[in-house]
């Protein structure tokens, strides 16, 4: 276990939640950040000991924007861990009682990306990026939009409502996302 706050990007119930949970326990102290720009911001300057970061996807590769945040900061962070999560997606309706009510299914890009034979099944629901998957289903229940559903974990309907329609939406069952725990050089002793 690895004590002390952990930034994560994305509201409760993203996978990185999950992940950070992984490495400091259920009791964890976690802050929720709204980018990756701001979870990389609080690490370095101390405003956190910890930051989760999604680097890789099995079926959606690199996670540019942490890839490129990464190499930004070399010189400043270290990884000190690192874990493989299955990622297994729902679609979670608020208003629509079938999948074909729905017309918009908000997510994550990288969410999207990894659900593409649905939508390829789907070809009259349109796939909106937004900018994470659990914040999605929380922006779906606040809004209440007719004909909206998000993709994203299963444990976000306990967390904002919905209805789950369907599960095991990536596109192969071999869907795991690489995360990285990082943290300042400052706070890492060789």
């Amino acid at each position: 276990m690895y004590p002390g706050l952990i930034a994560y990007q994305g509201a409760p119930g993203a996978f990185s939640e999950e992940a950070a949970w992984y490495f400091g326990g259920q009791q964890a102290a976690l802050l929720p950040c709204a980018s990756f720009a701001s979870l990389f911001d609080r690490v370095v300057t101390g405003q956190t000991y910890w930051g989760i970061v999604p680097i890789e996807n099995t079926l959606a590769g690199p996670v540019q924007i942490c890839v490129d945040l990464m190499a930004a900061h070399k010189h400043e962070l270290v990884i000190v861990d690192t874990i493989q999560l299955r990622i297994t997606y729902a679609l979670i309706a608020g208003s629509a009682d079938t999948i074909e009510e729905i017309r918009k299914v908000w997510s994550h890009p990288m969410a999207l990306r990894q659900c593409k034979t649905f939508f390829a099944c789907h070809p009259r629901i349109e796939a909106v990026s937004v900018y994470d998957s659990a914040g999605a289903v929380q922006l779906m229940a606040t809004r209440k939009h007719l004909g909206v559903a998000a993709i994203a974990n299963t444990r976000c309907v306990d967390l904002y409502g919905g209805r789950i329609l369907r599960t095991s939406l990536e596109d192969n069952p071999e869907n795991y996302t690489r995360f990285l725990l990082i943290t300042h050089l400052r706070n890492y002793s060789f």
